[in-house]
């Protein structure tokens, strides 16, 4: 199906396919724009792989599941999958235009790899152009942190908020995820038992701000965090022990919060971190290392708070489709 001919479905389904996720969204399909249906997976494509190497078979399979899960919710919606947005996985994978095919072969569904660029401008103009009911944003100069499984995205853009302009001004990807920090750095939170000492947070966070600085990057009024990590966290900090992204957008979280929080599941079991917190089996291994970053990208900002957005890749795309996109802003 094109992208020209998803206008006349009933309804048009757009999924983030990453490292650690798998999100389907399936939204109406005419503007303005909105969700009819969420799905929410953690199939950990990128589990255990390195720039160059190749997928694991188990989670070349937990992949394949998923997807082909998708494409029966999507019909049971009378919908289509018009877009699956492939990220960091994608561009670190040796041959990626076979696995998109073998892909497309084993789900019937087409991966369309985004650049760094496409990445975190979709998650940037997601923030930027949708609205949060009852918030707004307040910054002129704004920073968009995706924390993903293999990479992290920072986008800085300024926004006009009298007139409705946004321009986005630089973009940054640093090569590092919570899964991949997870499995190098911290990988006793894969345990059931153990959690992390203060000496390895430390050296994780050393780590990260490492990379930070090897980039001259903006100053900023405010921070919007997006993707799995800051909406578990903007589920803990209201007391929500389950998985209910809706109730995380809009969302401030200071960095002060975010700091206990990151100290305490540390030294949770992860058996625990499901079970008492209602973080998903899959997140919850990973979200320490997330937590972390956040935390690393606030303090060189000094900032004290940041605005939790239940938006990303798949809205961006799904604006991209039915023409929401401002021309500046249309992406190839």
């Amino acid at each position: 199906m094109t992208e020209q001919g998803s206008a006349k479905a009933k309804s048009l389904a757009v999924i983030d396919l990453g490292s650690n996720t798998a999100i389907l969204t399936i939204f109406a399909s005419t503007p303005p724009l909105q969700i009819i249906h969420e799905e929410f997976r953690i199939p950990r494509l990128a589990q255990g792989l390195q720039t160059g190497g190749s997928f694991a078979s188990a989670a070349w399979e937990r992949s394949c599941d998923v997807l082909n899960e998708y494409q029966e919710i999507a019909r049971n919606f009378h919908a289509e999958i018009v877009l699956c947005g492939g990220t960091a996985p994608f561009r670190k994978v040796a041959d990626a235009d076979r696995a998109i095919q073998e892909l497309q072969q084993e789900t019937g569904i087409r991966v369309r790899p985004l650049t760094v660029t496409e990445e975190a401008q979709l998650s940037y103009l997601a923030v930027v152009l949708i609205e949060c009911e009852g918030k707004s944003l307040q910054a002129t100069q704004l920073l968009v942190v995706d924390v993903g499984g293999g990479s992290t995205e920072l986008t800085y853009g300024h926004a006009d908020l009298d007139d409705d302009r946004h321009q986005v001004n630089k973009s940054i990807s640093i090569a590092m995820g919570c899964v991949d920090l997870t499995e190098s750095c911290l990988p006793e939170q894969l345990s059931e038992e153990h959690g992390s000492a203060a000496a390895t947070l430390k050296r994780l966070s050393t780590t990260f701000a490492r990379s930070l600085n090897q980039h001259r990057l903006p100053t900023v009024d405010q921070m919007v965090g997006v993707a799995g990590t800051p909406v578990s966290l903007a589920l803990l900090q209201q007391g929500i022990h389950r998985y209910d992204p809706a109730r995380a957008d809009g969302v401030v979280v200071s960095r002060q919060e975010l700091s206990r929080w990151c100290k305490r599941l540390a030294t949770t079991p992860l058996h625990e971190k499901v079970s008492k917190y209602g973080i998903p089996s899959g997140r919850a291994e990973v979200i320490v290392a997330g937590l972390l970053i956040l935390t690393e990208v606030m303090q060189h900002h000094n900032l004290k708070q940041m605005i939790v957005r239940n938006v990303g890749v798949r809205h961006g795309l799904a604006l991209q489709v039915l023409g929401l996109l401002p021309e500046a802003y249309a992406l190839s």
